[in-house]
């Protein structure tokens, strides 16, 4: 955030509260002062009661009013904190989006101006036409991603809900990923059995996992490799998705689920994104009642994924429960 745009609202509002403070201590010493005053002079009985209560009650009275202006200057500092704070996701959001939407055009223009101007020989206008693809799939994940935000927040999308046996759900799911993302057979690894049956969104999750092994894949420098373990704890199914990739800090795993929240890496220089694909999953997890974390891991970055289910009759090892 802009150190600029915070430096004369905390000064106002410093000032603001310690002038309402030093107003309090003088309120609360005239009352103190003034009472032993008219201790001295008081004549009866009854002016020494009159005079009692009637401070009394000025003293409350202030001690309310002033409190009341204090509460009200921090209301209005925390709403104006929250408003930076979202202006200055919004303009980040919007820099990115901006950024991501400019490269892919501009490269898409530049092969078609080449192809125009030049005599190109086949060959080559083909690896063109390959890297344009490459560019406008990018740009309708990005768009995608922009109108799934505005889908699942606005609660407009209806994701349909189904009991399904979770192990073949998920499998079926994960290989429908790997197709779309064109991913060898040996990148993924599916192992366990969750034993479980619950309600699920298909569509929901098959876009948790399309986010989850996409990051996967970009943050690996080398050949990916994700494993894919399928448990159960309690009356909550486990999906666990450990990658090979670059992994993430712990001081920021937290942060990462926020809105147009990005880990800049300095080993990763050439991945760029809004800071939106896992703030979507955690929103796509929290519809299904469940949870995803970020888990300590020697290698890489393993999500861990939680949601409410049933048992089905079968252990985690496959085999049947008596």
């Amino acid at each position: 955030m802009n150190r600029k745009g915070w430096k004369y609202p905390i000064v106002f509002f410093s000032l603001a509260q310690v002038a309402c403070f030093t107003l309090l201590a003088l309120w609360i010493y005239w009352f103190v002062s003034n009472y032993f005053v008219f201790s001295e002079v008081e004549e009866t009985f009854a002016l020494h009661l009159s005079l009692t209560v009637r401070s009394f009650i000025a003293l409350i009275g202030g001690i309310v009013l002033l409190a009341s202006i204090i509460i009200f200057l921090s209301l209005i500092f925390v709403r104006w904190d929250q408003q930076v704070q979202a202006n200055s996701r919004y303009d980040t959001f919007i820099a990115n989006v901006t950024h991501e939407l400019k490269t892919p055009l501009a490269s898409v223009q530049l092969y078609l101006e080449t192809m125009e101007n030049n005599n190109v020989p086949e060959e080559k206008r083909k690896e063109f036409y390959r890297f344009m693809q490459q560019d406008t799939e990018r740009l309708n994940q990005l768009i995608t991603s922009i109108l799934e935000i505005a889908k699942v927040e606005g609660r407009k999308g209806v994701f349909h809900f189904n009991t399904y046996q979770l192990d073949e759900l998920i499998r079926k799911l994960l290989r429908e990923t790997a197709e779309d993302l064109r991913l060898p057979p040996s990148t993924l690894t599916i192992r366990g059995n969750s034993g479980c049956i619950c309600k699920a969104a298909p569509e929901a999750l098959q876009m948790v996992f399309s986010h989850l092994i996409s990051n996967a894949v970009k943050y690996t420098i080398q050949n990916p490799e994700i494993f894919i373990t399928l448990g159960r704890s309690g009356r909550r199914a486990v999906i666990e998705i450990q990658d090979s990739g670059i992994g993430i800090p712990k001081r920021y795993r937290k942060l990462v689920f926020k809105k147009f929240r990005r880990v800049e890496r300095n080993d990763s220089p050439s991945v760029k994104g809004t800071g939106l694909g896992l703030y979507l999953v955690k929103e796509l997890i929290r519809l299904h009642n469940g949870t995803i974390s970020i888990e300590n891991s020697d290698e890489g970055t393993l999500f861990r994924i939680e949601i409410p289910a049933k048992k089905t009759g079968v252990k985690a090892d496959g085999t049947s429960e008596s």
